[in-house]
């Protein structure tokens, strides 16, 4: 075997070791520290971080409101509500007192309120419904308020005052009042037309 041949061989067995060495080393120790950074996350959760450090050594303190962007309700005061509401109200002939107390059931005054069916705004506007009114914005409380009102006035004539039926109408849609001759069986809109009605004292 030649002095080159031997050289390799040598390199050979020299990697060898190297990866068995490697093999044999001691690892991070990952498994102890989880319990660590496990309690550390639950505590700052709960907000009791006294004693408690993260596995680099730092200090947990808890979340404040601060280190989280939630989007907050934001409810009109009345000193800005009423002016809306007594202005469309008077436009199409609606009592106030039952305009208020939809937008209360409907949206708890928030502006910005979104529904699941992705009704819109202080009267909760369907797609639909800000499409064929024609506003631009049904975020903005005096064009929101403008086409529910109109709306609501709309189902108050067509079934002559009575406001239940308006109600059902604003709530389930006319094709359930027609359908039904009168409030559907539904327990939303049952239970929607009540709590109005208890806001009204009727």
């Amino acid at each position: 075997m030649d002095i080159a041949a031997i050289q390799e061989r040598i390199s050979s067995i020299q990697d060898r070791i190297n990866q068995i060495s490697d093999f044999g080393s001691p690892q991070p120790d990952t498994q102890s520290q989880f319990p660590d950074s496990l309690a550390a996350a639950q505590l700052s959760a709960t907000g009791d971080t006294s004693g408690v450090t993260a596995p680099d050594g730092e200090a947990i303190r808890p979340l404040s409101a601060d280190d989280i962007n939630i989007a907050r309700p934001v409810t009109m005061s009345p000193a800005e509500l009423d002016p809306i509401v007594n202005s469309a109200a008077a436009k199409y002939g609606v009592d106030p007192s039952v305009v208020k107390a939809v937008i209360q059931t409907e949206s708890s005054g928030d502006p910005t309120a979104v529904s699941k069916a992705g009704a819109a705004g202080l009267m909760q506007l369907m797609p639909s419904n800000v499409a064929d009114s024609g506003i631009t914005d049904p975020f903005d409380p005096v064009q929101n308020v403008d086409a529910g009102v109109s709306q609501l006035s709309g189902y108050l004539k067509k079934y002559n005052g009575n406001l239940d039926q308006a109600l059902a109408a604003y709530n389930a849609g006319p094709g359930a009042v027609e359908e039904f001759h009168g409030v559907p069986p539904y327990h939303e809109t049952q239970e929607y037309i009540k709590k109005i009605n208890g806001l009204l004292g009727r």
